[in-house]
C-alpha cells in the first residue's frame, strides 16, 4: 500500500464521483473496500500512484546530477528524461 494518505483520498474522491456516492466506497472492518468493483479500482489505481512516485524519484536524480557542472550534457539529460518516461512498471 502507498505511504501517501492523499493517493486514497484522491481515489475515493474520484471514485465516489466527488463524493455524492459514499456508500460506493464503504469500507470493510480490515480497511479493504467492501464492494469489488471498489476494491478492483483501488489495487489499480494504488500500482499507478506507485509507478508515478517511482518515476518522479528516477527524474529527480536524473535532474539533481543534471545541475551538477560537468555531470551531465544536455543530450544525456534528454536521454535519460526520455527513457525514465518510457519505462513500465514491474
Amino acid at each position: 500500500m502507498t505511504a501517501d494518505p492523499t493517493i486514497r483520498i484522491a481515489f475515493e474522491k474520484w471514485y465516489s464521483d466527488d463524493w455524492k456516492t459514499p456508500k460506493s466506497v464503504e469500507r470493510d472492518g480490515n480497511g479493504g473496500y467492501k464492494y469489488m468493483g471498489a476494491h478492483s479500482a483501488w489495487v489499480a489505481w494504488e500500482a499507478a500512484s506507485r509507478n508515478a512516485e517511482g518515476m518522479a524519484t528516477a527524474l529527480r536524480v536524473i535532474h539533481t546530477w543534471a545541475s551538477v557542472p560537468g555531470a551531465l550534457k544536455e543530450s544525456e539529460v534528454r536521454a535519460l528524461t526520455s527513457r525514465a518516461l518510457s519505462l513500465r512498471p514491474n
